[in-house]
């Protein structure tokens, strides 16, 4: 399956492997500070090494037998480089001294980083001039055997003879021998799912064989559509992801299905038709999986007609105002106030003026200018950008929608058929909606793109998809923090018309909180596996922590002097009591898995309890910001940024600012709301924020 990955992706993979194995090394010697642990730093060494042959093995041996063109044609042009780029940083290590100290094999790991992706761009200079690689890998359609042709030669008649006779024609003796071990004994994946009965595994079909044509998706990873066939008669589909550690996908979706068992169970939530929509995961490897193919859905981007070009270019409207905004120097601030820089307080200061007139320069828009903009933008004036772009996206749809006729709500009409078949749609979509939601919120599910949600055109109801930023993770690294608890935009409650759709979603998502809640023992006992082997992705979030406290170390003082500014570190004390209760039950032991550092098993037993604090009535605002301290905490934007996600009372605001934030201003900085009905208001207010949505990232299209 891992063939299945474009080479040059695979290439991209080591690289950056490789990349973090070195870096590992080097905070190693710096936690040694050149005492006597230099066999951990050697070892840390020699693991980055290991995997740069591991990389010259994987995307560079044309002799490999089961390659296919592509695949092949990519390792001729892969081998000289990468083995080129191993050796001169090997022999660094072989001229050292056994008694050497760590600078030397620290230098060999720098220069092997530095190698291996030289490497990569020469590869690939090479690559994309070469005749017809190019062109091959821009197919929408590709045949199995361009890259591997284990796949092509596993046919039930190839594999038969094959097994028989030895050899065959286009089969070597190498997958004969494959094939009679695999004969009959490869099950479909997802069949061992059912909660609610043991699998009758009498029943399990069994793969046979594969469709000799696998479709490419777009996106950026450029996922495979594979057809299996089975035993059975019947057709499988799942899509093959390569570059990817879909472990975590793998958990969120375990997660999702013990929610989903809880509403089923709990007659309030049945009776409202709370549901969630799941999918098999099957995590090959740390870097490839399968993903069972989910029929008849739309990704909602389509849904909403806005794949077009004009729609597109909404984006750069978009950029352009997040641009001005955080450029903006009002007459009133001193020389030292201006956008970007400290200020004489420490902290920039949200605009006075509603209304004004902005313009900016050309020239592209960093994630500076967006935090900026976080902190600097009246809320009206959030609430008009994201008004006047919503009607340059509705214009610019196919087919063109208005206020009147909202393109969800379109779509649903088109799909139904009748107006009884629409009904029944809706109401489905909206119990989906408000089971996600509540879902999403909980696992801390981000980056929630058109893209990531699909809609089922048969039933209505919606579908999430990779969870590769999940626990908070979208909130706490991505350098534009996703600040929403869930994607809840106008586009999408508009499927919902002519109704309210937030009165319509709130007492569903107040029905799914209790259901949740009354099963925390067992969410608990599914979130044990995020402490026993924690992600890389979490690693980094750790080392980020221990950066930010060794910096706070130095800020403690001026931080203190600010007498309007709170850091999450009283409110992570009082998660301490979560954890402890977390451990209580059952939850994870705190030992994390073999290679986890104790402060890495920390860090992620925090962001599990402050998980399960959400049960435990969790303030929406007050979470977001635990989740932005480490990277935001104490810098320019932070004061502007915790009085949008709190709802503060700000300059410039009017009476439509203080009625949408009126809950989470009743909430405060309290770490706990007062009851369910209150955490889903302050969630339902959080989400649909104007200036939470404005300055979001703008590839999130948060005007649809």
């Amino acid at each position: 399956m891992t063939l299945l990955d474009f080479p040059a992706q695979r290439l991209a993979w080591w690289r950056a492997h490789v990349k973090l194995l070195v870096a590992g090394a080097v905070e190693k010697a710096s936690a040694a500070g050149g005492a006597a642990n230099d066999d951990e730093t050697r070892a840390a060494a020699e693991a980055a090494f290991a995997a740069a042959e591991a990389a010259l093995l994987d995307v560079g041996e044309p002799d490999e037998p089961n390659l296919g063109a592509l695949n092949r044609r990519f390792a001729q042009l892969a081998k000289g480089p990468l083995s080129r780029a191993i050796s001169e940083a090997r022999k660094r290590l072989h001229r050292a001294h056994p008694s050497a100290n760590t600078g030397v094999f620290l230098e060999a790991c720098k220069a092997l980083a530095a190698n291996v992706a030289d490497a990569e761009r020469t590869t690939l200079e090479r690559w994309r001039s070469s005749s017809g690689a190019a062109a091959t890998e821009a197919r929408p359609r590709l045949a199995l055997a361009h890259f591997s042709r284990w796949f092509a030669a596993f046919d039930g008649e190839t594999v038969h003879e094959g097994v028989h006779e030895g050899v065959h024609e286009g089969v070597s003796s190498h997958n004969s021998r494959v094939f009679a071990k695999f004969r009959g004994g490869v099950e479909i994946p997802g069949q061992y799912d059912a909660l609610q009965a043991p699998p009758f595994v009498e029943e399990h079909a069994f793969l046979v064989g594969f469709e000799p044509e696998t479709e490419v998706f777009a996106s950026k990873q450029r996922p495979k559509k594979l057809r299996m066939r089975g035993s059975d008669g019947r057709e499988y589909a799942f899509i093959a992801k390569g570059s990817e550690d879909l472990r975590q996908d793998d958990r969120i979706e375990r997660l999702f299905v013990a929610m989903d068992g809880l509403f089923a169970r709990d007659p309030a939530s049945k009776r409202r038709g709370l549901h969630v929509r799941t999918f098999h995961v099957a995590p090959l490897s740390r870097r490839a999986g399968l993903l069972s193919y989910v029929g008849g859905t739309a990704p909602m981007l389509e849904a909403l007609g806005a794949r077009t070009k004009l729609g597109d270019a909404v984006g750069g409207k978009h950029q352009h105002w997040i641009k001005a905004q955080a450029l903006h120097r009002e007459e009133n601030r001193n020389e030292e106030d201006e956008p970007g820089k400290e200020t004489s307080g420490g902290f920039a200061r949200r605009r006075k003026i509603v209304g004004a007139k902005l313009s900016a320069p050309a020239g592209a828009v960093a994630a500076a200018h967006f935090l900026e903009a976080m902190a600097c933008t009246p809320r009206a004036d959030a609430r008009a950008a994201l008004g006047s772009l919503r009607r340059r996206a509705a214009s610019a749809s196919s087919p063109s929608a208005s206020p009147s006729r909202p393109a969800l709500r379109q779509t649903l009409l088109r799909a139904a058929g009748s107006p009884d078949a629409f009904l029944a749609m809706r109401s489905k979509y909206a119990a989906s909606l408000a089971a996600s939601c509540v879902c999403g919120w909980i696992a801390g599910v981000g980056d929630r793109h058109l893209q990531n949600i699909l809609l089922d055109v048969n039933t209505g109801s919606v579908v999430h998809i990779d969870f590769g930023y999940a626990f908070g993770t979208a909130t706490s690294v991505l350098p534009i923090p996703e600040l929403v608890p869930f994607r809840l935009t106008k586009a999408l409650l508009d499927g919902l018309a002519p109704n309210d759709g937030m009165s319509a979603l709130r007492g569903d998502m107040v029905v799914a909180m209790r259901a949740a809640r009354t099963g925390a023992p067992l969410l608990r006992g599914v979130a044990d596996a995020f402490l026993r082997s924690p992600l890389a992705d979490w690693r980094r979030e750790a080392a980020q922590a221990r950066v930010k406290a060794g910096r706070a170390l130095d800020a403690v003082d001026e931080a203190l002097d600010t007498p309007d500014v709170e850091t999450s570190g009283d409110i992570g004390r009082d998660v301490e009591d979560v954890l402890a209760r977390h451990r209580r039950h059952g939850g994870g032991g705190g030992g994390g898995g073999a290679g986890v550092t104790a402060e890495e098993a920390r860090h992620v037993e925090l962001k599990v309890a402050q998980a399960f604090c959400k049960l435990e009535l969790g303030n929406p605002g007050v979470l977001t910001l635990m989740q932005c301290d480490a990277k935001h905490g104490g810098r320019a934007h932070w004061r502007g940024l915790r009085e949008m996600v709190l709802g503060l009372p700000a300059e410039g605001d009017d009476a439509a600012a203080a009625e949408g934030t009126a809950s989470r201003r009743a909430a405060g900085d309290a770490l706990r709301c007062d009851s369910v009905e209150q955490q889903v208001a302050c969630l339902l207010e959080l989400a649909t924020d104007p200036l939470v949505l404005a300055t979001s990232w703008s590839g999130w299209r948060p005007w649809l």
